[in-house]
């Protein structure tokens, strides 16, 4: 059963991904890149700066926290190791929005106000399915989401000239390295379904 919040934010997510998909498609003639999500454009376009560090990395939290909520909705027929990868995942995050918060308050940096694109993108179809069908589809969001998220976070461990910034990305890589396992782990679970 869908509550209204979950109605309201259905029909936003639905609005801005109708919005977002001709502008999607034409970047993904353009490069020839079917996995073009905004870590990768931010990846290729922008310099890793501290402040776009913190918005992307802020933005991935936001879009893992938003999609695991979904997972751990007590109206939605969820497998139970869905819900244990969710809320493995829903604590390392909430815990690393509130370090890169510190930082970024510290630093007079801006926190991200909206989810990264693939979160949202996936957020419609996820509030409308339940049991094994959810399942498949959310494992397959997190491991897109999770492989971005890593790609995202090396190059700022690579590139990023703020020390404390480059350590806590540096820091944020095995949690998300073992949150990809346990993605794929359930992708592979419930592929056929």
């Amino acid at each position: 059963m869908l509550t209204q919040r979950n109605t309201f934010f259905a029909g936003a997510f639905a609005l801005t991904f109708a919005a977002l998909t001709p502008f999607a498609h034409a970047q993904q003639g353009n490069q020839g890149n079917t996995a073009n999500s905004d870590a990768q454009l931010q990846q290729n376009d922008e310099e890793m700066t501290p402040e776009n560090f913190v918005d992307g990395a802020s933005a991935i939290n936001m879009g893992e926290l938003d999609a695991v909520e979904m997972a751990l909705d007590d109206d939605k027929d969820v497998p139970p190791e869905v819900k244990q990868v969710a809320q493995k995942i829903q604590k390392d995050h909430t815990q690393a929005n509130q370090k890169l918060k510190q930082i970024a308050e510290s630093k007079d940096l801006d926190m991200s106000a909206t989810a990264n694109m693939t979160s949202m993108a996936s957020a419609p179809r996820l509030m409308v399915e339940d049991g094994k069908s959810f399942a498949a589809d959310f494992a397959k969001l997190q491991v897109t989401a999770h492989k971005e998220a890593i790609a995202f976070f090396e190059r700022a461990s690579n590139e990023l000239q703020d020390q404390e910034l480059k350590q806590y990305a540096t820091n944020a890589l095995p949690k998300l390295k073992e949150h990809l396992q346990m993605a794929q782990d359930l992708q592979q679970k419930f592929a056929d379904q």
